[in-house]
């Protein structure tokens, strides 16, 4: 995946890829390890202070789901970032794990979350 950016209003959005996986540095012979992406957030173009984090987005996440992903922050941020708050990236990061190339993990919970029916 190359480096992909989301702009709204005065906020832009990178997702990057620098080495990181569930535990810290992805690890290739952990077959439990996954790729991960990490979100940096900039407001009038300077990144935000606790504007970086490790998400739960897999290396191969689909732009699409990127781009849906990076909506989802936007509509939680206020139109000033002067006014970001930490805890609004930070709770968003959590959300970002479903965007994954796992289907079969993802049918299973979607089955353990409605009681069997996917």
């Amino acid at each position: 995946m190359k480096d992909t950016s989301f702009v709204h209003g005065r906020y832009r959005l990178d997702w990057i890829y620098i080495g990181e996986g569930r535990d810290g540095e992805y690890d290739c012979t952990d077959p439990d390890d996954k790729p991960l992406l990490r979100a940096n957030l900039y407001g009038d173009d300077e990144m935000l202070d606790n504007g970086s984090y490790c998400t739960g987005a897999h290396l191969h996440t689909p732009v699409e789901d990127l781009e849906a992903m990076s909506n989802d922050l936007f509509r939680d941020l206020p139109s000033d970032p002067a006014h970001f708050r930490k805890r609004v990236m930070e709770l968003w990061t959590w959300n970002t794990g479903f965007a994954t190339d796992d289907l079969d993990g993802i049918v299973a919970e979607v089955k353990r979350l409605t009681g069997g029916a996917a």
